[in-house]
């Protein structure tokens, strides 16, 4: 559930723009971090 609610806010910033992908991509590595 929390990982659906995440993706929708993941999309939601890519729509914004440059400044939500950079925030996208943290949030990525920070997940790949937390998973590893």
């Amino acid at each position: 559930m929390s990982n659906d609610r995440r993706r929708r806010q993941i999309r939601t910033q890519v729509s914004t723009g440059s400044t939500g992908v950079a925030e996208l991509h943290g949030r990525l590595a920070g997940t790949a971090v937390e998973s590893v």
